[in-house]
């Protein structure tokens, strides 16, 4: 087997068919839709100079780097361990951080928070909260989409789908400190910054 991360997916989804047939078909197809690239790079490499060669490695290299880095950031989003960069630039620079985030209105012994989830994201993503108050979050589902269709806060142990029209999620915040949130994919995060 070729160590080749969308390759083992394939094997992984072909042995899931249960049928030497089936499965064989979607190496095929995996296998043709692959060739024209794989051939592109052997004729590149033959016609580019050695020099050209070298720096679109280094180009490659740093590519791959920064890519790796980004899946990380957004593994630890996932985690909502809060060692994610948002959440530390938060917390770092919780100043200028909590002057572009939307605090909450208290009222009848719950504080409010708003937001509108479009195709672009979340609207707002950064909210204010006073620890110890519960929260009612009314989230305005306007536009679901694969990415945005449901969001999990891992430090308050909530996950939910995103409805259309109008949802309000409860918690309590316990402790002051930065809680991040995201979709499930980790793609698109948000973040509560708790105060005493």
């Amino acid at each position: 087997m070729i160590a080749c991360g969308p390759l083992q997916a394939i094997y992984i989804l072909a042995a899931g068919t249960g049928s030497p047939l089936e499965g064989a078909k979607l190496l095929f197809i995996f296998a043709l839709g692959t060739l024209p690239v794989m051939l592109g790079f052997g004729y590149l490499t033959t016609v580019v100079s050695h020099k050209i060669t070298a720096r679109l490695l280094q180009a490659s290299g740093i590519i791959v780097l920064v890519l790796g880095l980004v899946m990380l950031n957004q593994g630890l989003v996932l985690t909502g361990s809060g060692f994610d960069v948002n959440s530390l630039f938060t917390s770092k620079f919780s100043t200028s951080a909590q002057d572009s985030a939307v605090k909450s209105t208290i009222s009848g012994g719950y504080q409010t928070i708003h937001m509108d989830v479009t195709a672009a994201g979340w609207q707002p993503a950064k909210f204010v909260l006073k620890a110890g108050v519960p929260v009612k979050w009314v989230i305005d589902g306007k536009e679901i989409t694969e990415c945005n269709k449901a969001i999990q806060v891992p430090q308050l142990d909530l996950s939910f789908n995103i409805q259309p029209g109008l949802q309000t999620i409860e918690f309590t915040p316990t402790t002051a400190g930065v809680i991040p949130w995201s979709c499930w994919m980790g793609m698109i995060d948000g973040s509560f910054i708790v105060q005493k």
